[in-house]
This record gives structure tokens, sequence and C-alpha cells, in this order.
């Protein structure tokens, strides 16, 4: 499986460009599984390799988590930095707070790029859940391979992987992870088992929905990349459907802007 990754590592050029790679690990398959890959495979790759973890200090087992890692890191003389969840847990503050402490040690430690274990599983179980949430259809696309993150790049080497095919390594189980309290768990444990009575390829389903979604806004990308949004005259000029859409496009580029279907209409 390993030597699967890497072709398709390989044929991507994941890491072409990059020569110090910080890991997201949380102790759990999926991470530990990217950890030894990359630890591995690192001299072919010609990267460096640091291991970043959150102690997220919700369960009784995140110490043992830490205390492991932390060796793990020391016996293979791997640099590791450590951050320890602060403010009121929810799926988003603790998502956040892992991003920013990336974020952060790829600053001051000169990583040029960030690498998680999201996979192919966890594409279908996203693209679900914006489709619940109502989300927009351009982000219906799911989880992208590579996107810019600090001041290098974000990369997901697993994404067309099954979690059921990665390799059942030594990891810890996350408890909560049976919870029925966070909104991934509900998707993962109830949802998608209950349509996968109705369509067995439902995951396989979801991740082409989203990858037709993200073909059609870059077809459309490309069709308009003449327009000036920001010439009036230019954005008067065109159909209501496409003043839409490069308006969309347009607000994309705010990262931090959130705004609602209303607010945008209003906009619009």
């Amino acid at each position: 499986m390993y030597e699967k990754i890497y072709k398709e590592v390989k044929k991507e050029s994941y890491f072409l460009n990059h020569k110090k790679v910080l890991i997201a690990v949380s102790g759990g398959v999926d991470s530990m599984n990217l950890l030894h890959f990359l630890y591995l495979y690192r001299e072919k790759l010609t990267i460096e390799i640091g291991i970043a973890h959150i102690n997220h200090k919700q369960r009784p087992e995140s110490d043992a988590e830490e205390c492991y890692l932390r060796e793990w890191a020391k016996e293979h003389s791997i640099p590791i930095e450590v951050s320890y969840f602060s403010g009121v847990f929810s799926e988003k503050t603790a998502r956040e707070f892992r991003y920013r402490f990336f974020e952060n040690i790829m600053e001051e430690k000169n990583y040029d790029a960030l690498v998680t274990a999201h996979h192919a599983d966890d594409q279908a179980e996203t693209i679900l859940m914006r489709l619940l949430r109502g989300s927009r259809l351009r982000h219906l696309s799911g989880i992208t391979a590579v996107q810019p993150f600090s001041h290098g790049k974000l990369i997901r080497p697993f994404l067309t992987i099954s979690k059921s095919d990665l390799p059942d390594i030594f990891h810890f189980e996350d408890s909560s992870n049976t919870s029925p309290d966070y909104f991934r768990n509900r998707i993962r444990n109830h949802y998608l088992p209950e349509m996968e009575n109705e369509n067995p390829q439902i995951k396989s389903a979801l991740r082409e929905l989203g990858k037709e979604s993200q073909l059609v806004f870059r077809a459309l990308r490309d069709l308009t990349a003449t327009i000036d949004i920001t010439n009036c005259q230019d954005f008067f000029d065109q159909s209501s459907a496409v003043e839409e859409i490069l308006l969309q496009d347009y607000l994309e580029k705010f990262n931090d802007l959130q705004i609602s279907k209303r607010q945008f209409q209003e906009l619009l």
C-alpha cells in the first residue's frame, strides 16, 4: 500500500517544491500511517519531516498519546512540536486551534508544507456534512488535495485511499469517535451506514459528486477568466447567472469573510 501511495505522490508531484514538511499527527490509524509512510520515504521524496501534535486534554488517553509520540520522535530523531488545547471545546474551536498552531509552527520553524492524513472516507463524510448544512454547490467539491496554507501548502496525499485500505499499524483508538455529540460522528456512524443500505456505493457517489462540482466551477472560471469583475461595466454586461457566479468567485478570495446566502443576495 505504501508503494502504491508513493507512486501516486510522485505522479502528482506533491513534494516537488517542498523540502521541510510538517506532519499533523493525532495518534489515530490514519495519521500514524501518514507518519510512517513519510518517514520511510523521506529520502526518496528528498524531504525533512517534523511532527505537530495537539493534546486536546479531552480524554484520559490524551497524555499517553502525547508521551508515545514524544518517545517515537526521540527514537527516530524527528523534531516534534506539541500544543495543548485551551478554550471551550467543540469541533469548530478545536479545528481552528489546530490550524492556528500548525500555521505558527510553519512560520517559526520554516516548514514549507503541512501534511494531513485526510482520506477518501473523510472526503465522502465532508461532502455529506456540507450537503446537510445547506452549503453552496461550489463547496460540495469537498477537501482539496493541495491548497495554499501559511507561506506554503497544505497537502493531503491519502485522499484517494479508503481508511480500510490503510495498514493496521500501532495506533490509538479515540473513544470520542463513537460519541453522537459530534456531527461528523453521526455522519460516519449513523447516516452513511443507513444510506449504504440503499446504495452500497454511496461514499463513491458522494466523492464523484464532489469531483463533478469541482470540474464545473473550474470550467466556469476558465470561461470567465477575461472578465474583470471589479469593472462594473464588464460585470453588468453579463447575464444574471454569470454575475452570481462571478461574485461568488470574487468573495472566495476573502478567507475570513463569512456571509449568509441572504446577505449575498443583498450584496448582489
